[in-house]
């Protein structure tokens, strides 16, 4: 089954195919929710903000970019 939510540019969408999936749309930017799985992010700017503490932890972490990538911070430890 599905069911669609709009309001105005918003879109929500709600499958129950495949373990179900969730999709929000806002113009052209985009969050998918797949199958209990995975989380995908599309938008022209992604900012992430915490106030205390912001951690990534995976098995495999690829950070790259098309124009410079700039690190920065108090103390920038590398391996």
């Amino acid at each position: 089954g599905e069911a669609i939510l709009r309001v105005g540019e918003m879109k929500l969408t709600l499958t129950s195919s495949g373990n179900g999936e969730a999709l929000l749309e806002a113009g052209s930017a985009s969050m998918r929710l797949k199958n209990g799985q995975s989380i995908e992010l599309s938008a022209t700017e992604i900012s992430m903000k915490a106030d205390t503490s912001l951690s990534l932890e995976a098995a495999q972490i690829e950070i790259k970019g098309s124009g410079t990538v700039d690190i920065s911070g108090g103390i920038v430890n590398l391996n």
